[in-house]
Parts: C-alpha cells; structure tokens; sequence
C-alpha cells in the first residue's frame, strides 16, 4: 500500500521503535517491482529519526541499483540503501519514505506513482476521489481513492479543453472487471511542463498555475 502524505503535501513526520526481539520486514515498490530487505531488531527499546515522506523523482545506475533522489523541494540525496529497480538508467516517479543521514538518505519504503499525460477519455469508468491535490515542483500531485479486489487498476488523464489560459483536464479511473470489496489509495503527478497554458484545472475543481 502506498505511504500517506499529508493533504497539504509537505512531508508528513513520525516516529518509529523497534519492538523487542522481532524483525521487520520491510517491502519496497519500484513502478510495482518488490524490493525487500530485513531489519534486525534488539532486545532494548530505542527510537529511530523521524522518517520524512515525499514525492521524489529516483534514478537507477546502470546495474539496476537506485543511486540518487530528487525531491519535490529542489532536494537531492544519494540512497545509501543497496536496492535495485527493474529497469537501469531509468527515472522512477515515486512516494518515498526515507530518514536523512549525514551522508544521503535511507529508504524505509516507496511506492510506485503513476504520472500522467493527456490520452484518449476512456468509454466506461469506475468512481474515482480525489483525497487531495498539491503543486510540487513541476508537478501536480494527486492522493486518490477507489474501490478494488485483485484486478490490475490504472489510472488515465484526459484534455477536455483550453480557454481563457486554462488547460481543462480530467482524472479517469478506466473500467476494470473487477469486485468494489474494499478502499486504497494510490498517488499520481501530472508534469506541468506538458502544457503550454499558464493554469490548468483538474476535474473542474483544482486549479494550478504552471
């Protein structure tokens, strides 16, 4: 499940402990692929520094490894964590959740975020709610919810119109053969460069400037 972000998407702080004499695992997810690595934990109880969760753009070295996170807020750290993605060179869009270290940061969890261009406006779709929407960097970044069982679900953007400045757009959540047995959240970025306008407006609500 992705990590929640605060609704005004600054990054959202807490605390974690460890629990005696247990090992957490933790999973990660890169554009869907698991990453996983195990913490041991010690008999005393000790608090860890708070864990920072933002969106961030993270690249891969060539051998697949991630090396390098930029945040929304200009922010780049090296990954000290020995994690590796599906694809190399690449750029992943993700929701990170990591804890600054003098010399990078360590990854406590990501998920995968979808970004979104303008496509065709599918013919069916499924309710789709937009939690929260926030400008971060040169994004727009979407905290979204609906309803699912074990059907692969995607999300699609859609250009209505343009006038007066304003590029019109709309979020689909694409019909899927699927049961509505319980609520998830997942997260999606629009990069603002795709649009010429110097506002857009999400499903007539959210207005952005570029």
């Amino acid at each position: 499940m992705p990590i929640p972000c605060s609704t005004n998407g600054q990054p959202k702080r807490n605390a974690m402990r460890r629990s005696s004499s247990s090992a957490i695992k933790l999973l990660f997810w890169a554009a869907g692929l698991p990453v996983s690595a195990i913490v041991s934990c010690t008999d005393s109880e000790e608090t860890f520094p708070n864990v920072v969760t933002q969106m961030a753009e993270v690249s891969t070295e060539p051998n697949g490894r991630l090396s390098r996170m930029l945040t929304d807020d200009g922010s780049s750290f090296h990954i000290l964590n020995e994690l590796y993605a599906g694809k190399t060179r690449a750029t992943y869009r993700m929701l990170c959740n990591y804890v600054v270290e003098p010399e990078g940061v360590t990854l406590m969890g990501t998920s995968g975020v979808w970004v979104l261009r303008p496509d065709e406006k599918p013919q069916k779709t499924l309710p789709l709610t937009i939690v929260s929407a926030w400008k971060g960097g040169r994004y727009v970044n979407l905290h979204l919810q609906y309803m699912r069982k074990s059907a692969r679900h995607t999300i699609t953007l859609s250009q209505d119109s343009v006038a007066d400045g304003i590029t019109y757009l709309t979020i689909h959540h694409p019909w899927v053969n699927d049961v509505q047995a319980w609520t998830v959240d997942d997260y999606a970025s629009i990069p603002l460069e795709e649009f010429p306008t110097p506002h857009i407006m999400i499903n007539k609500k959210y207005e952005f400037e570029r």
